[in-house]
């Protein structure tokens, strides 16, 4: 339960990146994206949903635009069309931290006061 929990209440992290870094961490592990373009519009992909071939970013994505767009759109970008990159990623460690230390503080109160209850 607190696992299923953890995905709707965990922390994330965003961060800018530069095209190098993006392409480096596709290498390793992907993470959602959000691609600001010099005209305005952003496309949002996640994470294994695109790629990187020279010096353009294929894949399937959302334009976010108002109303929103329902359909994600297959698109191929290029970097110089860019103004810049967004990352977002699951930490899970933070998360555990954010989730277990205060269940375990409540745990340790209530466990005392029962404690203290019992020997009245």
């Amino acid at each position: 339960m607190a696992a299923f929990l953890s995905l709707f209440v965990g922390c994330y992290s965003t961060g800018t990146v530069t095209r190098e870094e993006l392409i480096e961490k596709t290498q390793t592990d992907q993470a959602d994206i959000t691609v600001h373009m010099k005209d305005a519009r952003e496309y949002k992909f996640s994470r294994m949903n695109y790629r990187i071939e020279g010096d353009t970013l294929f894949g399937l994505g959302r334009l976010s635009s108002v109303p929103p767009v329902p359909d994600s759109v297959v698109t191929s970008i290029s970097f110089a069309d860019m103004s810049s990159i967004e990352t977002e990623r699951f930490d899970l460690a933070v998360t555990f931290i954010v989730i277990a230390v205060p269940v375990a503080a409540v745990a340790i109160l209530v466990a005392a006061w029962a404690e203290g209850m019992s020997n009245i």
